[in-house]
């Protein structure tokens, strides 16, 4: 766009602003339109401190590249960088663009220096990506163990992690009983790949914010191809055996894209039950 400052008269003061103001043909009296080609309601800003700008930077580079991402970013006075982070609008199938995003921002925030920066980028992003799925908000309470999502490599860092991070004055029997399910479900994935862990309960809402569902835990493995995401429902009850597959089994309905493969809920150990989602490539 190109802008003329024709008949302004700069003999007296203040004239200038003035004619500036008054002339139609300068680009700040132009009505400028802004073509939004991003869904607003699946976006999320992950921020990154001033001391990790290169690899806020990498992480940018590396998200514009993936098809039908949409990422922006802007400095903050503090000078940490905060990028903005969504897909194509109105496309159908968001959660294969989301997927890839997501791994990738979780292999760069394992690169960051400041673990406070890490831990809030691994929340938001993880809600961003779960988003995807289940097509609702949800909360991600941390009531059994700290730090609502954690994030750890290997077999017994994994369950070392979830055990030192496990609050000390539970007193619920019903919490308890839900951590050593997502516990020993954990034990056994002997893989020492990547895991995101949600090993607390998680709310989705329904858009007049009152609750949809309920789920007792969450697995994240980002790097694999099958078994990538298990959702577990734990029921310390044995008047309805199958109650936790029936509940499981409800959160279909909530998944409408295509490029998830979403297996019956199978009953694991007693009363307990888990359900696994795999994303095609």
């Amino acid at each position: 766009m190109t802008a003329y400052c024709t008949d302004i008269d700069f003999t007296s003061n203040n004239t200038f602003i003035d004619s500036c103001l008054k002339n139609t043909e300068m680009c700040f009296n132009k009505e400028i339109r802004f073509k939004s080609n991003y869904d607003t309601d699946l976006l999320f800003k992950l921020t990154i401190g001033a001391d990790d700008y290169r690899i806020a930077h990498k992480l940018y580079e590396k998200l514009r590249s993936i098809s039908f991402i949409r990422v922006g970013y802007y400095k903050r006075n503090s000078y940490n960088t905060t990028l903005v982070v969504s897909v194509k609008k109105n496309l159908e199938n968001k959660v294969k663009a989301v997927f890839k995003a997501y791994k990738l921002i979780i292999y760069y925030l394992g690169e960051l220096k400041d673990s406070n920066f890490k831990q809030k980028g691994l929340i938001v992003a993880t809600k961003f990506f779960l988003k995807s799925i289940l097509g609702h908000n949800l909360e991600v309470k941390d009531d059994i163990v700290t730090g609502a999502i954690l994030m750890s490599r290997g077999y017994k860092k994994r369950v070392n992690l979830i055990d030192e991070s496990l609050r000390k004055d539970i007193k619920d029997e019903d919490a308890l009983h839900e951590f050593d399910v997502f516990k020993q479900y954990l034990q056994n994935e002997s893989k020492n790949d990547l895991a995101v862990m949600i090993p607390n309960r998680v709310i989705v809402y329904n858009n007049d914010t009152t609750t949809k569902k309920e789920l007792d835990g969450i697995l994240i493995f980002p790097n694999r191809k099958c078994n990538q995401i298990v959702l577990i429902e734990a029921k310390n009850i044995h008047q309805e055996p199958v109650k936790a597959i029936r509940q499981l089994n409800e959160i279909d309905a909530l998944i409408t894209d295509q490029f998830i493969e979403i297996s019956p809920a199978e009953q694991f150990q007693g009363f307990d039950a888990i359900k696994v989602l795999n994303i095609k490539a």
